[in-house]
C-alpha cells in the first residue's frame, strides 16, 4: 500500500484497531463491460491492469470476442501476469524497456472488427488521453476509460443554489463545489475528489455545467453532476438537489 500522508492506508495504520467500527458504502462501478458491443479490446498500462484483469477474465468466461494489450516496463514489474496464463492466446504483453512505447492504434487494429467494438483503457493519463484521441470519431469503436488522477482545473467562480437545504453558496475560483459544501457544514458522500469514482454523484435540477469528470462513456446521465470537479457553464446559477 502507498503510505500517502492523506491516504486511507496511513489513517487505518494510525487509528484502526480490533473492534473499530467503520462506515462503508456499497460497491460502485463506472467502468464496466459494454453489453451492446460484440467485440472487446482492452488496453492496460502499468497498474491499470487492476480493473482490466477482472474484465478480461469475465469476458473469457462468457466466451466473448476480446483481446488485451498489457503495457509495462518489463515482465518482472508487471502485476497479475500469472492470472493471465490461462488466456495467454488473447493477451499481448508489451515490455517498453526492450521495445519502447507501442503504436497503440497499429497494434490493436487487427483486433477491431464487427459492427461494434468496445475499447477499454486504464492506466497513466497520457495513455488514456492518447487512446481516446486516436479512436474518437469512429462509429465502430466506443472508448471507455478509467483514470487514477484528476485532469480538471477548478477555474471560475459561480453560485450554487441548494434546493433542499435552502440558500446559496458562492464557489470561489479554484475551489470545488464539494469543498464549498463542506465549508457550509453540508456533508455528501465522496471518495476520489477527482471526478473518477462517481461517489459524489448529485442530481442536477437546473443550470448548465462543464462536467469535468472522467465518466464520459459510462452510465453518467446529463441530469447529474459530480461536486468534486464540475464547474458552471458561462454564468449559469446551478441548482442542486441537496
Amino acid at each position: 500500500m502507498r503510505n500517502r500522508e492523506d491516504g486511507a492506508a496511513r489513517w487505518l495504520h494510525d487509528n484502526a484497531a480490533v473492534g473499530t467500527s467503520l462506515t462503508a458504502g456499497p460497491p460502485s462501478n463506472t467502468f464496466e463491460i459494454d453489453p451492446t458491443s460484440d467485440n472487446h479490446v482492452l488496453i492496460a498500462g502499468g497498474v491499470g491492469i487492476t480493473p482490466i484483469l477482472a474484465m478480461a477474465l469475465e469476458l473469457a468466461e462468457r466466451g466473448a470476442s476480446w483481446h488485451l494489450l498489457y503495457i509495462g516496463s518489463s515482465r518482472q514489474e508487471m502485476a497479475f501476469l500469472e492470472h493471465l496464463r490461462g488466456v495467454r492466446e488473447r493477451v499481448t504483453v508489451w515490455e517498453t524497456a526492450s521495445r519502447g512505447r507501442p503504436d497503440v492504434p497499429a497494434v490493436v487494429s487487427e483486433w477491431i472488427h464487427g459492427a461494434s467494438t468496445a475499447l477499454y483503457c486504464c492506466g497513466p493519463a497520457g495513455l488514456v488521453e492518447s487512446v481516446s484521441g486516436d479512436f474518437s470519431g469512429r462509429d465502430d469503436v466506443r472508448v471507455l476509460s478509467e483514470r487514477f488522477t484528476a485532469t480538471t482545473e477548478l477555474g471560475g467562480s459561480f453560485e450554487v443554489e441548494l434546493n433542499r437545504s435552502g440558500g446559496r453558496i458562492r464557489v470561489p475560483d479554484g475551489v470545488s463545489v464539494l469543498d464549498a459544501l463542506e465549508e457550509r457544514g453540508i456533508d455528501i458522500p465522496w471518495s476520489c475528489r477527482a471526478g473518477i469514482c462517481g461517489t459524489c454523484e448529485t442530481p442536477l435540477i437546473a443550470g448548465r455545467t462543464d462536467h469535468g469528470d472522467s465518466l464520459v462513456g459510462t452510465t453518467r446521465a446529463d441530469d447529474v453532476c459530480f461536486p468534486c470537479v464540475f464547474r458552471a457553464a458561462d454564468d449559469d446559477v446551478i441548482v442542486l438537489d441537496i
